[in-house]
């Protein structure tokens, strides 16, 4: 069985692959912040769900 890392260098050779792989690096790198912001505030993916939904009117 390959490899994570040799599996994404092998299709990353195909430009169109590339090309949407590329693109999706802003969403990314947020979502790389926003996890970086919730470990350090000592928050789980759960606490940050509870804080986040709001009562129905």
């Amino acid at each position: 069985m390959k490899s994570l890392k040799d599996l994404k260098a092998e299709l990353l050779v195909n430009p169109a692959v590339r090309q949407a792989y590329d693109a999706q690096a802003p969403e990314f790198e947020l979502a790389r912040e926003l996890i970086a912001a919730r470990t350090q505030a000592g928050l789980t993916q759960g606490d940050v769900a509870a804080a986040w939904v709001q009562p129905k009117a």
